[in-house]
């Protein structure tokens, strides 16, 4: 076994990697950009090293300064994780020339299996089905185009490079072709430094099944079953699970067969993952991913099998641990990826520092943050994962629903009640879903910005809520008089004006009688929140829907977070005035939603446009986001150009009223 292992990698895989690393007794070096330096992987590592930058190019990309810290310190392994260089065949082999085993296939293996079209052909030649699309891949738009017509619509334009959903776009008509080439090909170039495309058949509805495989270098390998990730958001996993239900166990066995097929044809060492299109009773190849995937703990949870340490054994032994028939699938198991995101504005990234955390009890979590963390927008938005096992797909949905109500994220908007709104659809619950169910239908947290506007004046206007002094408090507090409260704040995004006179609350001007049944000085609950110099008050009461219970922490000079069930809202006092030559603009003033590059500028000064009219492209967390006009206007102020850096709340341009 290796003595020194470097993890390349940050976050909840990195700190997931050095738990089986420390009980092999195999040394752990992690690297960290600064705004990870106390991070869970960086505490939990037995040594660890800062990287210069700021940027995921200047850190986890860089590969030259990885293999220099491979020199330097001694390392014979290097982990990639997931993401970042873990598919770069040319980092792999620049760990091997600096003497240290890369944790993973070989480079040959890496570079075949990583474009798309040489991989079509491995499947075609290992007899494996593939989707119809046309031959090979170009960059070429006209090329393409031509293509595209032979083939019909709708069609998946896919970047041969791509991975995570990233260069890839749905084209449903040649009008919208070239549109979407442009931005597939621009996302591709930022994202794989190739922007070659290839064309396939769009197979609608269809799931993904994906098999997880094993393979010594030599031709042998073993499978370890199947899972399901069809729950998808642009082609993004949400919700994985394994095994994959309802599949007929001659279609099992086909796709199984296949993917060990397929493993044994390219000689395939280490982890990998055989993904699959699955529609009626056929399956199509879609893509091998040469590493270890995100939602590898459904499977650990299913056979037992820690596959990081058979990463480990796989890499400094070159044999496999067991033989096919001694790897047992039992039960059921389900993941759900928790993001620091918003998804009532556009699953607009939420970033900011982690003032108060509490996981939950009775899953598995895989965390990449702590107290104190920062969640940037250069980095991925998945802050954890909550994994559960039972034995039956009843059970872990109930589970991880339950798991979701219990987490308690202070300071950091996330995807936790949107992730419970999936969980209960219909669709979902009876296996009838598929990779476009999200995208057709939004699923919405089931809370306006009305109900943490009144928890918090509850909250302010209690006896218990003791963090201020009455002197000090913006509550209208008079000794002797009925508790009162005017306040003018921002939930999220949206601004609320409350006054609370008694029991009667006026929320946006829309007048309620609310029935405050408890209040209290903190929550069993929060130990962690309160032991972060926070005051939290926690009030029950009966509004508008029923019965409600939030837990409300004042932040000081960055406001209240008030959390509501899985939901966790973040409220401030009104932004800054704006700029006097922006004054009265209104809605028609266009800021960055979060932080980010511009890559594309649709529009000039002078310009007309109509509401909903795309005005810039904005690239944030690997993604591309369209920012368009919320109104008709006329283009006043244009304030960046393509490739600018803008920081979230940006203004970006100004419209005037047409």
């Amino acid at each position: 076994m290796f003595k020194r292992l470097l993890i390349a990698n940050r976050g909840e895989i990195a700190h997931r990697i050095i738990r089986t690393a420390r009980r092999l007794g195999v040394e752990t070096l992690a690297v960290y950009a600064p705004v990870d330096a106390s991070s869970p992987h960086v505490q939990a590592a037995d040594h660890a090293l800062p990287l210069a930058g700021t940027t995921a190019a200047e850190t986890y990309l860089n590969g030259e300064a990885l293999c220099g810290i491979v020199a330097r310190y001694d390392v014979d392994a290097v982990h990639p994780g997931y993401g970042f260089l873990s598919e770069q065949a040319p980092f792999a082999r620049a760990v091997h020339a600096a003497g240290a085993c890369f944790v993973g296939p070989e480079p040959e293996t890496i570079e075949l299996m990583g474009s798309k079209a040489t991989a079509k052909a491995a499947a075609l030649a290992a007899r494996v089905p593939v989707i119809p699309g046309m031959e090979g891949a170009s960059s070429d738009p006209q090329e393409l185009a031509a293509a595209a017509a032979e083939l019909g619509y709708p069609l998946l334009l896919k970047a041969v490079m791509g991975g995570g959903g990233r260069g890839m776009r749905l084209v449903r008509s040649d009008a919208d072709f070239h549109a979407a080439l442009e931005s597939a090909q621009r996302e591709a170039r930022a994202a794989f430094g190739d922007d070659a495309m290839l064309l396939e058949r769009y197979l609608r509805p269809a799931r993904h099944v994906e098999v997880q495989i094993f393979g010594d270098g030599t031709g042998g390998t073993v499978h370890l079953f199947d899972r399901d990730c069809s729950m998808q958001r642009r082609y993004q996993k949400v919700i994985e699970e394994a095994p994959a239900l309802d599949l007929h166990p001659e279609l099992r066995g086909r796709m199984l067969d296949a993917a060990v097929r397929l493993a044994e044809h390219v000689q395939y060492l280490n982890a990998g993952t055989v993904e699959f299109a699955v529609q009626g009773d056929e399956c199509f190849f879609l893509e091998m991913n040469t590493r270890l995937q995100v939602e590898h703990p459904v499977t650990e949870a299913v056979t037992g099998v820690d596959l990081v340490e058979w990463q480990l054994r796989v890499a400094a032994e070159r044999t496999l641990p067991v033989s096919q028939e001694k790897i047992r699938c039992s039960g059921h198991a389900l993941e759900v990826r928790l993001c620091a995101e918003v998804p009532e504005d556009g699953f607009r990234v939420a970033t900011g520092v982690l003032h108060g955390l509490r996981w939950p009890a009775d899953v598995r979590v895989d965390a990449g943050v702590a107290i104190g963390s920062e969640v940037s927008s250069a980095f991925d938005s998945m802050i954890a994962k909550f994994v559960a096992h039972a034995d039956s797909r009843d059970a872990v949905i109930a589970a991880v629903n339950t798991a979701l109500g219990e987490l308690q994220v202070v300071g950091l908007e996330t995807n936790a009640a949107y992730l419970q709104g999936l969980l209960c659809l219909d669709a979902f619950q009876r296996f009838e879903h598929h990779t476009t169910l999200i995208d057709e239908g939004r699923v919405v947290a089931p809370f306006s910005a009305q109900l943490p506007a009144a928890a918090l004046a509850l909250a302010l206007t209690s006896e218990v809520h003791v963090s201020t002094p009455p002197w000090l408090r913006q509550d209208g507090f008079q000794a002797g008089l009925p508790s009162t409260l005017s306040l003018r704040c921002v939930v999220g995004v949206e601004p609320v004006t409350v006054v609370l006179e008694g029991d009667a609350l006026t929320l946006n001007g829309d007048r309620y009688v609310i029935e405050r049944l408890a209040a209290g000085s903190g929550s069993p609950a929060s130990p962690d929140a309160r032991s972060a110099g926070y005051g939290v008050s926690e009030v029950r009461f009966r509004f508008r829907d029923g019965l409600h219970t939030a837990q409300v922490w004042d932040l000081g000079t960055a406001g209240w977070w008030v959390q509501l069930g899985a939901a966790g809202f973040s409220v401030t006092r009104p932004p800054i005035p704006l700029p006097q030559e922006l004054k009265g603009q209104g809605d028609l003033t266009l800021r960055a939603p979060m932080a980010g590059t511009i890559t594309v500028i649709h529009v000039d000064v002078d310009q007309s446009v109509a509401a909903g009219d795309v005005l810039l492209v904005l690239e944030a967390m690997k993604m591309e986001h369209e920012l368009r006009a919320t109104a008709d206007g006329v283009v006043s102020d244009l304030r960046v150009a393509p490739g600018a850096s803008v920081a979230g709340d940006a203004v970006l341009l100004v419209l005037n009223p047409p």
